[in-house]
């Protein structure tokens, strides 16, 4: 693995998250409430919706999606790409076809638990490949001992108000998809959003907006039960230097943070999946991998809070997708 794939677990083992701490003066009272009670009233005001069992359950997913040396299989193609890559192979689109393909690489007698955690697909590609029988896809994962995932966003549209920025969409149908897939069998579910870099991006609307999609993503899969991965990528479009990417990140992870808290997500049940903070793809200057990592484990330290199931990099899913294997 690069050197960027073991900078998530240096992020979570080291991170921390600090929050700056006001003194007020109170007046004193002889009804005065202790600190016990203070402790008890904030604990009331927050909202429960997960049982203890099944915190447990989601923090044991999250877990064991990250584990030391295993990555995600991204499969998550949609059916055009794939039908695109079954006529580059002259093969016939049909679901025969899409099944046997991917019977191919998660098929026969491959060890791959050994190097992999998860199988990441799209829902649509499930009902297009298995119209009948959708559980023989989660017992051919099954059968690997691989967790199975479905990313559940419906694509990025632009953002009214802004330079050129996105948005996600999907969410207003994300509670029947999510008791759809989990009755499939799975158990973590991703969803997308992106940032561009420019002078003038990414804004603080768009950062609202994506930070406050992935929070409510992220605890309605908690509520049916799926471990949610919300994936924050910044762009490789731009010529910006490696300290403008880390700023741009540090932005949206803090965003993040605070809309995850806010919706009062379970944040040991919940995983990160980000970009690193490097220069732009038209930057004309040096690239120091070296540099690059080091930037990007500083900026998570700094913004995420260690109570974080994990966290994952574009080079902990196996982003080469397993259709293209011309």
């Amino acid at each position: 693995m690069s050197v960027l794939t073991d900078f998530a677990g240096l992020a979570v083992e080291g991170g921390h998250f600090r929050l700056s701490s006001r003194r007020h003066k109170r007046r004193l009272h002889p009804k005065a409430h202790s600190k016990g009670d203070h402790a008890a009233k904030l604990a009331s005001s927050f909202v429960k919706f997960l049982s203890d069992e099944d915190a447990l359950r989601l923090e044991h997913v999250a877990r064991s999606l990250v584990k030391p040396g295993l990555g995600i299989l991204a499969a998550d193609d949609s059916v055009k790409e794939i039908d695109a890559t079954l006529k580059d192979f002259k093969l016939p689109h049909s679901f025969q076809s899409r099944r046997k393909l991917y019977e191919v690489f998660l098929g026969g007698t491959m060890e791959l638990d050994r190097h992999l955690s998860g199988v990441l697909l799209r829902e649509e590609s499930i009902l297009h490949t298995w119209p009948s029988g959708k559980r023989q896809l989660t017992h051919l994962i099954k059968d690997h001992n691989l967790k199975l995932g479905i990313r559940l966003d419906k694509g990025v549209v632009r953002l009214p108000g802004t330079e050129g920025e996105y948005s996600t969409w999907g969410l207003d149908t994300l509670g029947e998809s999510c008791k759809r897939v989990k009755d499939m069998g799975a158990e973590f579910a991703l969803w997308r959003c992106v940032y561009k870099i420019s002078p003038t991006t990414p804004s603080r609307l768009a950062i609202l907006e994506n930070s406050t999609t992935l929070a409510l993503f992220a605890m309605i899969c908690q509520t049916y039960g799926l471990v949610p991965i919300v994936s924050a990528e910044v762009l490789q479009q731009g010529d910006h230097d490696g300290e403008e990417a880390r700023q741009a990140l540090r932005e949206i992870l803090v965003g993040l943070v605070k809309a995850l808290q806010d919706h009062h997500v379970l944040l040991e049940g919940t995983l990160v999946r980000v970009t690193a903070a490097a220069p732009g793809c038209c930057y004309k200057g040096c690239q120091d991998t070296g540099q690059v990592a080091a930037n990007t484990i500083k900026t998570l330290n700094e913004c995420l809070p260690a109570a974080i199931g994990g966290v994952s990099s574009e080079t902990d899913f196996c982003e080469g997708r397993i259709l293209q294997i011309k």
